[in-house]
């Protein structure tokens, strides 16, 4: 009966302390969404202040400079792997047209 008291008493600490970082990590989520409000809302500022000395604003498109993050960082990917494994980049199905392949035989 002891233990099984100081196993419980174990489990509610357990859970205590899980409760207490799931306060603290909703914390700092709000902190961090405070922040970037607060940047969100200085960037506005300083784009319409930069509008009105006639500065002209280029808008940043995120989503066009992500995809070209990605495909840069694929080229690199794959340029790494071929120096690896020292053998030149796989070449698509499409591009073997002259290869007999058992499903495949040239005509």
């Amino acid at each position: 009966m002891n233990q099984a008291k100081a196993y419980e008493m174990s489990l509610k600490q357990a859970i205590e302390q899980r409760d207490s970082r799931i306060l603290s990590l909703e914390h700092n989520i709000h902190s961090l969404k405070e922040h970037l409000n607060e940047q969100m809302r200085k960037n506005k500022c300083l784009e319409n202040y930069m509008k009105e000395k006639g500065y002209y604003v280029v808008k940043y498109d995120q989503d066009s400079e992500k995809l070209k993050r990605i495909l840069e960082n694929k080229k690199i990917r794959d340029h790494m792997r071929a120096q690896n494994e020292k053998t030149p980049i796989k070449r698509r199905m499409s591009d073997e047209h002259d290869i007999e392949t058992p499903t495949k035989i040239k005509k």
